[in-house]
């Protein structure tokens, strides 16, 4: 598969099983909460608001513009230290485990 038809897929599964655990909000951060510099805007937001927010439309845009991909991510240590070891949890830091390794080793993209 495709790297771009990948990432989708990943996201696609990421927005649902957020939504399915409630974690996916309709309210969006403040503006000051997106502007943060901080990695996953860790001082600001949770992280799964940053993944609602700022991660997954960025990804979503790129893929859209076919543009170039992310050759490193971290996201899935980060999350594993940020929320607890339960089930659904879990699942969500093994999607994140393959967005991780799908942008890692994206090749051509």
């Amino acid at each position: 598969m495709r790297t771009y038809a990948r990432v989708t897929q990943v996201l696609d599964l990421l927005e649902t099983a957020l939504c399915e655990q409630g974690l996916w909000t309709a309210l969006p951060p403040t503006p000051a909460a997106m502007a943060s510099r901080m990695p996953f805007c860790c001082d600001t937001m949770s992280l799964q608001a940053w993944l609602q927010w700022q991660l997954v439309p960025r990804l979503r845009a790129i893929v859209e513009a076919q543009g170039p991909l992310p050759a490193r991510s971290a996201i899935a240590p980060y999350a594993e230290v940020r929320w607890p070891q339960s089930p659904p949890y879990l699942a969500l830091v093994a999607l994140l485990r393959d967005l991780d390794a799908t942008l890692e080793g994206g090749g051509v993209r």
